[in-house]
């Protein structure tokens, strides 16, 4: 009886923790984002960003509207023009995760093959 309340407390415990929200720290978050657009970027460029602006919903009085731009400069001279990376649902997942709890209207991250960086106001 006692092994079997065991294995049932570990159980309980094991369920409860794969319940509980995963922290992770705010540089693997910019990290996966980056990572992620990368795939949808030519191998040679010189910077791009991601930039999410966001405004309450008129619809839903607890909703948010999000819009998402990705770009890329190719070259220090050019402007940024817009790509598609290869997911673009998963970065704006990390900055939303990034600025959960806060309130924000614009997020950009800002990356090259090197570095990255972010900033929200």
């Amino acid at each position: 009886m006692f092994s079997f309340l065991n294995t049932l407390n570990r159980l309980i415990k094991n369920q409860q923790s794969e319940q509980e929200p995963k922290q992770y720290t705010d540089q693997q978050l910019i990290g996966w984002a980056a990572g992620c657009m990368l795939e949808g970027l030519p191998d040679n460029f010189y910077q791009a960003r991601l930039l999410c602006t966001r405004q309450p919903d008129p619809e839903n009085p607890d909703g948010w509207i999000v819009n998402v731009n990705h770009d890329v400069m190719l070259d220090a001279d050019s402007e940024y023009q817009r790509f598609q990376p290869a997911d673009d649902l998963y970065p704006v997942q990390c900055v939303e995760t990034l600025l959960e709890g806060k309130e924000w209207h614009e997020a950009t991250l800002t990356f090259n093959t090197v570095t990255a960086s972010f900033k929200w106001k």
